[in-house]
């Protein structure tokens, strides 16, 4: 009877699983890397037009975000879409904080890293939304260097708990 040698099969899994791992770890980083977008881009923003950038969520840290469009009625006329904003301030000087620079589908994840205060997002029910109203802001993790991203807690459910954000926007 012949003996195969312990190094061949030990060699030969290893690399087998190093493989395995690897490409495990690729999938699930090209999930968190931004592809959340309604076409399936990447994320990516223009230049700061004058949006104060207090932090830079690039670190892996945070919550998982779910977007809800809360579209309990799709006859009434109401958008699986969910936009995100570079800022949260209802500051008239701020005009550039309500122009959307992101959008994502109900259902998509991302990964929030912190939350704060700023305008108030109230739902639609009138056009087949369920009633949710609140001035709490996700900031998303943003892996592309653009324009920060935050999401309105109305529109956005998060699992787990965030720290405050160092500077409010």
């Amino acid at each position: 009877m012949e003996q195969k040698s312990f190094n061949t099969y030990t060699i030969r899994d290893v690399a087998w699983r190093i493989g395995a791992v690897g490409l495990l770890g690729l999938t699930l980083l090209s999930g968190c890397a931004g592809f959340n977008k309604k076409d399936g881009s990447a994320s990516t923003t223009g230049p700061n037009q004058g949006t104060e950038m207090p932090y830079t969520p690039t670190q892996a840290a945070g919550a998982m975000l779910t977007f809800n469009s809360l579209c309990v009625m799709p006859n009434e006329g109401c958008s699986n879409v969910i936009q995100v904003y570079p800022g949260v301030s209802d500051d008239p000087n701020k005009p550039q904080d309500k122009v959307n620079d992101g959008t994502y589908f109900n259902g998509n994840t991302a990964v929030a890293v912190c939350e704060t205060k700023g305008r108030t997002v109230t739902s639609h029910p009138s056009q087949g939304e369920s009633y949710r109203q609140s001035d709490e802001w996700y900031l998303l993790q943003n892996t592309s260097g653009g324009q920060p991203e935050y999401a309105s807690a109305t529109y956005a459910d998060v699992n787990g708990n965030l720290p405050e954000c160092p500077s409010a926007p």
